[in-house]
């Protein structure tokens, strides 16, 4: 498993930029997110969590977690590609 790098090592590699805050799509990510949430709830309440239910679960679970993370990242001004640049993956690169 890869290393946790920090915030300000994403910054410098490119794989967060800083822009303009977004507080309209950051609301809307919440509120997709509190969609989700409740969704995940009811099915979890209804159905018996089993093996086969459990990475169900935890996947929409990771998933409502990454949309509040976009959302604060956006509220504050910063996204992020999720890739590296091709500059840091091959050195030789201009």
């Amino acid at each position: 498993m890869m290393p946790l790098r920090s915030f300000g090592a994403c910054l410098r590699e490119g794989t967060a930029r800083r822009q303009s805050p977004d507080k309209l799509r950051a609301r809307s990510l919440v509120r997709e997110a509190e969609e989700s949430y409740g969704v995940l709830l009811a099915f979890a309440e209804k159905m018996e969590v089993t093996d086969a239910h459990a990475n169900y679960l935890i996947k929409n679970a990771y998933d409502i977690l990454m949309e509040l993370v976009r959302a604060k990242m956006l509220a504050d001004g910063f996204s992020a590609t999720g890739k590296a640049p091709m500059r840091l993956k091959c050195p030789t690169l201009p």
